[in-house]
């Protein structure tokens, strides 16, 4: 059964801020073919997100999570220069920095893209570590409680007891009932909403920007859109 981490998440979405960080924090990664996504008009959609608190936030990207259409409405076609196709924007910043859009191409030809909404939460040097571990503590747990409190009903949350990257890591999971059945059966399964606090004391320990991190993901896979076979 294949798993999708947060790990994986991060490293195809650019970094979504600096927090209090004291070196700049900025990751990219070479992208698959191009998705097609429709979008709203950002002259219709800029600013509409960003006043939201963090717990308004959290209740439109859970609602947002509708394999129909993944978080449809909440970002819109980007306009940064060297953007990557397949990345869109949005104004929605829950934790004070702003959010990024990605969408992930399936595994094998006709396997369904997937979308993943990362929020950065907190981010601190690694030359920092015991002076910025209450802090990173702190802002996971209020990210925890931000979560459980404001999410619609109906998610559960669960510690995730597989191998975790970097040191003093600890994530949650945040899944549907639907989402623990498909677990269950399926070859494939991403996990829908991930919440991660760890440090990395290395570039080499992380693969990229070093340090404390807590960040949020949110992550749906599309609806199949290819028929099931007849059987004979």
């Amino acid at each position: 059964m294949r798993f999708w981490t947060i790990g994986l998440s991060a490293a195809l979405l650019a970094a979504c801020g600096n927090g209090t960080s004291d070196t700049p924090n900025e990751e990219s990664a070479e992208t698959g073919d191009v998705a097609a996504v429709e979008t709203v008009e950002t002259a219709e959609t800029e600013g509409r997100f960003a006043a939201l608190t963090a717990c308004e936030a959290v209740a439109k990207l859970g609602e947002g999570m509708n394999p129909d259409a993944p978080f449809e409405g909440l970002s819109w076609a980007s306009t940064r220069e060297n953007a990557f196709p397949d990345e869109l924007e949005t104004d929605m910043q829950p934790w004070g920095t702003v959010c990024k859009h990605g969408i992930l191409t399936g595994w094998n030809e006709g396997d369904p893209d997937s979308h993943v909404f990362r929020c950065n939460i907190f981010e601190a040097s690694s030359l920092r570590f015991e002076e910025e571990k209450p802090n990173a503590e702190a802002a996971f747990k209020e990210a925890k409680e931000t979560l459980d409190k404001c999410l619609p009903d109906g998610w559960t949350a669960r510690v995730d007891d597989g191998q975790q990257s970097g040191e003093e890591a600890e994530t949650y999971i945040y899944e549907r009932a639907s989402d623990i059945e498909r677990r269950k059966n399926s070859n494939f399964y991403m996990y829908p909403i991930l919440l991660r606090k760890a440090f990395f004391s290395s570039p080499e320990s992380r693969g990229g920007p070093w340090g404390w991190i807590v960040d949020v993901a949110f992550q749906q896979e599309e609806a199949r859109t290819d028929a099931p076979a007849e059987q004979e």
